[in-house]
């Protein structure tokens, strides 16, 4: 039977990009191995295919060095990049904090106002790369040839070029701000760069963040501040890099943190994130603290030797006086995440402040706030265990406690129906 496809030049010219660009020869080889080896995951199988795929890619477009004989001299290895013995190891002593949130978040708002209070270094993956186009470097002229013809930069380049001013910088911590967007890109910074102590996540919803994109998009000009795009930007986030915020919050290494209220509102929010992590302000203000730390204090290490019992159940259930009847006859210490979040507000700390103005918003209050109380109160502990009621109230909470404090021995749930 005849094709009736018409060969249009539309056609030709998809056929000819998808050649040129060895896509069918990248598909066929990803489905021969996928096929041969017949993994039970095959979509990890094929991203884990192209990944392999882009490195090989990345690898013949960064200048190769020439051989050396008897007779040429060494070349030379240009500032514009770096060399294999560089990348070879991990940078030390540097602290890293991921800035991620969707676009309109006003993530860049807060690594501002981040900078100026603790003076922290802020890196944002794109301005380093337009910085190195317009410094006419051979990774800049690369780069941009690469984007005129609608290409993506190698994720090798953007990791060189994070890593010369991460290795050049002296700050205390730094800031890193749209970059990683997807999964294998943290492996690949943390593999090749160093880790990362924490990620800030400005969490909003996305009409919240739309409406601000459009409301921008009145002054500024900016041509991807329209509905389409905006809308385009927004799946792009979901997509790519939710899962990397989901990746780190599984290792209890995310900061989530409301983009919803005033700027204002969200700094105070942010620096107790921060203080809690062990970081003074230049104005040397007293750390988010419940009680007098030294300076020198670093970020926390987790517990050792504590037992822990979380207590469980619906409201009704009786677990307050269980927990009363247990502290009497084993001794036992009982920490209740409500209580300790009442006394820091009654005592008028920066916490406690910070706590009741977000309860007056009817919001709710961060869960590493929560998380640095119960970790003080376990630490001072000498109890042979600790109830802990009320907490963890959600997975992620859950696993957040048991990565960053301590493993819990077992919980007490008082299962009870709902009419009783």
């Amino acid at each position: 039977m005849a094709s009736d496809r018409k060969d249009t030049p539309a056609m030709r010219a998809r056929t000819e990009y998808a050649y040129s660009n060895e896509v069918y020869g990248t598909l066929q080889r990803m489905l021969a191995k996928l096929l041969e080896a017949m993994p039970e995951k095959p979509l990890h199988f094929m991203v884990n295919f192209l990944e392999e795929e882009m490195r090989k890619a990345e690898q013949e477009l960064l200048p190769a060095a020439a051989p050396v004989d008897g007779t040429n001299p060494p070349p030379e290895v240009s500032a514009d990049a770096d060399t294999a013995e560089a990348a070879a190891a991990l940078v030390e002593g540097k602290k890293i904090i991921f800035v991620l949130g969707g676009p309109g978040s006003g993530k860049g708002t807060q690594c501002e106002r981040i900078m100026e209070r603790y003076g922290f270094d802020h890196f944002s993956a794109g301005d380093l790369l337009r910085a190195e186009v317009q410094s006419g470097s051979k990774v800049g002229t690369m780069c941009a040839n690469l984007m005129k013809e609608g290409k993506l930069v190698p994720v090798a380049v953007t990791l060189r070029l994070l890593r010369k001013s991460i290795e050049a910088s002296t700050a205390s911590a730094i800031l890193i701000d749209g970059f990683p967007r997807a999964l294998e890109q943290a492996a690949s910074f943390e593999s090749t760069v160093c880790d990362s102590e924490f990620t800030l996540f400005f969490d909003c919803p996305q009409e919240v963040m739309e409406e601000r994109l459009l409301k921008r998009g009145e002054t500024s000009g900016r041509a991807d501040d329209n509905v389409a795009t905006i809308k385009k930007r927004f799946s792009t986030f979901m997509e790519s890099s939710l899962p990397v915020i989901e990746h780190y919050e599984a290792k209890g290494k995310v900061r989530k943190i409301s983009a919803v209220p005033s700027p204002d509102k969200v700094f105070e929010m942010v620096m107790a994130v921060i203080e809690q992590e062990g970081f003074e302000s230049l104005e040397g203000v007293d750390k988010v603290d419940a009680t007098d730390e030294t300076e020198e204090e670093k970020p926390r290490p987790k517990l050792e030797g504590k037992k822990i019992i979380f207590v469980l159940g619906g409201p009704g259930s009786g677990k307050g006086t269980q927990c009363e009847r247990i502290i009497s006859d084993f001794g036992f210490d009982h920490y209740s995440a409500g209580d300790l979040l009442r006394t820091e507000v009654k005592n008028g700390t920066p916490v406690g402040t910070m706590c009741a103005n977000l309860m007056r918003e009817g919001k709710l209050v961060p869960a590493e706030v929560t998380m640095a109380l119960l970790y003080k109160s376990i630490q001072a502990s000498t109890a042979r265990a600790i109830l802990i009621d009320g907490f963890p109230r959600a997975l992620d909470q859950g696993m957040g406690f048991e990565a960053q404090i301590c493993e819990s021995e077992f919980t007490l749930f008082f299962d009870c129906p709902q009419e009783v």
